[in-house]
This record gives C-alpha cells, sequence and structure tokens, in this order.
C-alpha cells in the first residue's frame, strides 16, 4: 500500500480512482464493509482504491479538551487498511484552517483538484467540512455538479452478548471497552 502524506504527492493517485474518505478508528467492521464494496467497485472498474485518513483526528485539533481515545494508532491503521486491500492511503495531517473548510471548498481543493475520483464509497452518516456541515446528500450534490458517484453502504449492525442490535461505530466500540464489555468491542472490531 502507498503512503501519501503531502497533498503535493495526490497527483501520484490514479484519476478515477474510487474513494473512501473517513477516521477509519478501528477498522471495524462497519469499515471492513465500506472498504470491501469499494474494492469490489474498483475492480469493476480496473482502477486503484483510495483510502483518506485524517490525522490526528478532528476532534483532537479543533476541541483538545475533548479529545477522543484513540482505538487504533497510525501506524496500526495503516496496517489493517492495508489488509482490506486498499491500495493507497492519504493522511491529511490535521491542522485548523484545513477542518475550516466548507464541504464546497474540502470537494472542490482535496476530490475536484487532487484526488478527482469517479465514485466515492461512504456510510450514510458520513459528515464533511466544517462543523461537519456536509453529509452524504450534500456530497451526493457535489458528486453530481462535480463529475463523481457517489455509493451509500448501510450500516453494518451486530447482536451484542446482551441481546441488543446496535450500529457498529467507533462511539459504540469506545463505549463498549470503557464498560468493560470486551468481548462485544471484540466482535465488532473483528479482532
Amino acid at each position: 500500500m502507498r503512503i501519501i502524506e503531502e497533498v503535493s504527492e495526490l497527483r501520484q493517485i490514479t484519476k478515477g480512482c474510487v474513494l473512501t474518505i473517513g477516521n477509519f478508528d478501528g477498522v471495524h467492521l462497519g469499515h471492513r464493509q465500506i472498504l470491501t464494496a469499494a474494492r469490489q467497485t474498483a475492480i469493476q472498474m480496473a482502477t486503484e482504491l483510495v483510502a483518506m485518513t485524517f490525522e490526528p483526528h478532528p476532534v483532537a485539533i479543533l476541541y483538545p479538551e475533548k479529545a477522543l481515545g484513540v482505538l487504533t494508532p497510525l501506524e496500526i491503521k495503516k496496517y489493517l487498511l492495508a489488509q482490506c486491500d486498499v491500495d493507497s492511503l492519504i493522511v491529511i495531517k490535521g491542522n485548523e484552517e484545513l477542518l475550516k473548510l466548507s464541504p464546497e471548498d474540502f470537494v472542490g481543493r482535496f476530490l475536484v483538484d487532487n484526488v478527482q475520483p469517479s465514485v466515492v464509497v461512504e456510510g450514510d452518516d458520513f459528515n464533511f467540512g466544517v462543523e461537519r456541515a456536509g453529509n452524504i446528500d450534500t456530497l451526493r450534490k457535489l458528486g453530481s455538479q462535480k463529475g463523481f458517484e457517489v455509493s451509500v453502504i448501510e450500516p453494518k449492525q451486530i447482536k451484542l452478548s446482551t441481546g441488543q442490535i446496535v450500529r457498529v461505530s467507533s462511539t459504540i466500540i469506545r463505549y463498549m471497552l470503557e464498560s468493560g464489555h470486551v468481548a462485544d468491542a471484540g466482535a465488532a472490531l473483528l479482532r
């Protein structure tokens, strides 16, 4: 897996790639479902699968007092994403200027000007841009204007040891770990 950490290196990405964007903290079952769908699309289109992530988590920059516990440090995240057959990983080094981009400016600066994906694959709860102002509908609208498709993957759910069915997310996994439900967290992480 190729690692790209500088904006100037984004030109190395194959134009027309399949892209997925996220923090991928934990690289859990929900992330893996998105990555699998993205990989299948990339195979069908005979192009590369590119994942874009952020380091550190945007909350740690904007609201350090609310910084989340990290499930997977960057080096482990790289390893897990490589196991998911990601061809290229873009690591965006977070800074306040970047995190204050509007959804339109984020799409323009990263997707249109640099990466130029043909398809962006995301979960239905995808948010981006300043204050998480953009959502999956915003991305679809911008995609139709800027020339890329958006594929939305339904959330992954698991049944907990209590019998409760929950949507897999990094937040719920952190909660499980903090409350001592390690086996349930392991099931959501697939490890």
